[in-house]
């Protein structure tokens, strides 16, 4: 099982977004890297924040659960992108993020390519700076409802997987879509609703 967690500075409102098998210990394990050398390839500047304003000024979340690991993959990207929390994209204004995340996925095996489905539905006005078509759009959101994965889809289509993310989810890709920080909390119906759990686990 996989979970998906916040962190978020109380203080200042910025969050980092997580995948993890072990909550507990992934918790702990950022403490124990935010009192670490920082020179150390595993300091990052969530863990100068910790470090900064103390743990107590910090909450630690379950936002989802019960994922498989491609799922969890694929949520870390989606929760990214609605938090704005990549400071590379969105800069330094609501998160300590530094890529769009679904890194470090090990043992992943390729299925077989989708055959593809061309839809005629528009679903928006595509942006100026789209780099896909109204048809591999369509094409893409088929493949996925038919249980093709974001990454596999990605690497198809040589974009990121985040690109992929907010097509699958109708984020930014497309004018019309919701604005990522109103949709905040709304969810696509493929892996279903989050929980918000405090762990509560001491520093």
């Amino acid at each position: 099982m996989f979970y998906v967690y916040k962190i978020t500075n109380k203080i200042n409102g910025k969050v980092y977004i997580g995948k993890t098998n072990d909550p507990k210990k992934r918790w702990h394990d950022h403490l124990l890297i935010s009192r670490s050398n920082k020179d150390s390839h595993l300091f990052s500047i969530v863990h100068a924040a910790l470090n900064k304003y103390g743990v107590n000024n910090f909450s630690f979340e379950i936002i989802q659960q019960d994922l498989t690991e491609e799922q969890a993959f694929e949520r870390e990207i989606y929760y990214i992108l609605q938090y704005r929390s990549n400071i590379v994209r969105f800069g330094n204004y609501y998160g300590y993020n530094l890529t769009d995340g679904g890194e470090g996925q090990t043992g992943y095996k390729h299925t077989k390519q989708s055959i593809k489905k061309m839809s005629l539905a528009k679903i928006g006005k595509r942006s100026n700076h789209a780099k896909l078509n109204d048809e591999q759009v369509s094409a893409i959101i088929c493949d996925y409802n038919d249980g093709v994965s974001q990454r596999q889809l990605a690497k198809e289509y040589k974009v990121c997987q985040a690109t992929i993310c907010k097509i699958v989810n109708r984020i930014g890709y497309y004018q019309t879509m919701v604005n990522p920080v109103s949709a905040v909390g709304t969810q696509p119906s493929k892996v279903g609703l989050p929980i918000t759990k405090p762990l509560g686990l001491p520093a």
